[in-house]
C-alpha cells in the first residue's frame, strides 16, 4: 500500500485476501500438491511472536511459487490482530481435528484459549494436538508440511530445509548444543549428551519439536497420525490433565513426539530405536523405533538453538536456517530480547549489527556510602541467614 492510498487501495490480490480469515481449502488452492506449507500455531497469549514470526518469513516466501505460509489462531483477538496486518490466517480451537470439531475421543466442543497454555499441560497437549491434526491434514493433501513454533526466526529460504536428507520422511530439531559434535554422524557408540543422533548411538537421541518438516510420504503421514491420537487420547489421569507446568509425569507433544519415535511408551535407555541404525545419507538419516519410519537428526548449525545462536555465534547466522529461541531464560521477556538483540524483532525495527551496547548508568545520589556492614552485628558476628552455598541475595541485601 502507497502512503497516499486508501484502506485496500494498492494491495495485491493475495494481500486483499488475507484481510479475510482463510478456510482449509483457501490454504490448499494457494499451495500446489507437492509444495510445502508453512505454519505456527498461536494464541493471543503469544500474539507478538506469533506477528513476528509472519512478519520475518513473509519476506523470506514473496515472490515464490515454492511454499506459503500461515498462522493457525486459536482465538478470535489473535486472528484478528493478524489479519489487520494482512497476515494469513487460518481459525483453529484447541485440539480439534481436519473436521473443524473436536477429536473422536471427546465430545467437547474445540475450546477458545487466550490464556498461556503451556502453564496447563492439559492445555498444552490439546495444543499439540491440534498442530499434529494440522499436520496429517496437509500430507494427506499432498503437501509437506513443516511447522515451527512462534519462538523460531527463518533467516533464510525456508525451502532449503526440504532439501537437506532428502531420504528422510521427517525432519527434526534436536537440542545439542557441541555442534562439532553434532557434525560427526559416524557409527559409534559413544554419544556426547543431547548429541546422540547418530548411526550407533545408545542414548540421548531426543528431538525437540519446535521445528519439524513431514514429507508427504505413508511413513510420515503414519508417525503424525499416531502422535495426534496418542496425545488426544490421554484423559484423566493423576499428573497429565490437572497440573500446572512442570509437574512429575505430565505429558506434552514433545514428550509424546519422542516416545512415538523410540518405539516405547516411556522415555529412557534400552528403547527400540537404540542403538541407532543408519537409514540413508551417509548416516544423517536414521530408523526410528519402529525400523520402518526414517528420521533426519537436522545438524545444530542448521536449526540453531538459542545458546547456538546467541552464545556460540555472537549472533551470527553463519549456516543458521531458523533459530529457535530454547535455552533461553527470564521466559517470554527473555525471548523478545534475544530477537531484539538479534535485529530480528520486526515489530518494533531498530538498529542491530553493533556488538557491544555502551550506555551511562544512573550516578547515586551524594552523601556517605552505606557501611560495609550493619554495625548491629559486631566485628566478628557473621550474617545470619547462611546456608552451606552462601546467602540468597534478600538475606545479603
Amino acid at each position: 500500500r502507497t502512503a497516499s492510498s486508501g484502506p485496500g487501495e494498492g494491495l495485491s490480490g493475495l494481500e486483499e485476501a488475507n484481510g479475510r480469515l482463510l478456510s482449509r481449502d483457501d490454504i490448499l488452492a494457494r499451495v500446489p500438491v507437492g509444495q510445502p506449507a508453512f505454519f505456527t500455531v498461536a494464541n493471543s497469549a503469544y500474539a507478538d511472536l506469533a506477528e513476528n514470526w509472519a512478519l520475518l518469513l513473509r519476506p523470506l516466501l514473496r515472490g515464490t511459487t515454492a511454499g506459503h505460509m500461515f498462522v493457525a489462531s486459536l482465538d478470535g483477538a489473535l486472528a484478528t490482530r493478524l489479519l489487520a496486518r494482512r497476515l494469513p490466517t487460518l481459525r483453529v480451537g484447541l485440539g480439534s481435528n481436519d473436521t473443524g470439531r473436536a477429536p473422536p475421543q471427546s465430545k467437547a466442543p474445540p475450546v477458545e484459549v487466550s490464556a498461556n497454555f503451556r502453564l496447563k499441560f492439559s492445555m498444552f497437549r490439546a495444543y499439540g494436538v491440534t498442530k499434529a491434526d494440522l499436520i496429517v491434514w496437509l500430507l494427506r493433501a499432498g503437501r509437506p508440511a513443516v511447522v515451527s513454533d512462534v519462538d523460531c526466526a527463518w533467516l533464510s529460504r525456508p525451502q532449503a530445509l526440504l532439501e537437506l536428507q532428502p531420504t528422510a520422511d521427517v525432519l527434526a530439531g534436536t537440542d545439542c548444543l557441541d555442534t562439532a559434535a553434532d557434525d560427526d554422524r559416524s557409527d559409534r557408540s559413544s554419544v556426547v549428551p543431547r548429541c546422540g543422533h547418530h548411526p550407533g548411538s545408545l542414548w540421548s537421541a531426543w528431538f525437540n519439536t519446535g521445528v519439524l518438516a513431514f514429507r508427504p510420504t505413508a511413513e510420515a503421514l503414519s508417525l503424525a497420525s499416531e502422535w495426534r491420537d496418542r496425545m488426544a487420547s490421554v484423559s484423566g489421569k493423576p499428573g497429565e490433565n490437572d497440573c500446572d507446568h512442570g509437574c512429575a509425569g505430565a505429558v506434552d507433544d514433545q514428550l509424546t513426539f519422542n516416545q512415538i519415535v523410540a518405539g516405547s511408551p516411556t522415555k529412557g535407555k534400552g528403547e527400540p530405536i537404540y542403538p541407532l541404525r543408519a537409514a540413508g545419507d551417509g548416516g544423517r538419516v536414521v530408523f526410528d523405533g519402529s525400523h520402518r519410519r526414517k528420521i533426519g537428526p537436522v545438524s545444530a548449525r542448521v536449526i540453531c538453538s538459542g545458546h547456538v545462536f546467541h552464545v556460540q555465534q555472537a549472533v551470527e547466522p553463519r549456516a543458521c536456517l531458523v533459530m529457535h529461541l530454547t535455552f533461553v531464560e527470564a521466559g517470554l521477556a527473555g525471548k523478545f530480547w534475544r530477537m531484539r538483540e538479534a535485529g530480528l524483532w520486526r515489530l518494533a525495527p531498530e538498529p542491530a549489527g553493533a556488538r557491544y551496547l555502551s550506555y551511562t548508568p544512573a550516578q547515586p545520589e551524594p552523601g556517605p556510602l552505606l557501611p560495609a556492614r550493619d554495625p548491629a552485628l559486631g566485628p566478628k558476628a557473621d550474617i545470619p541467614g547462611r546456608s552451606k552455598d552462601g546467602w540468597d541475595v534478600d538475606t545479603a541485601l
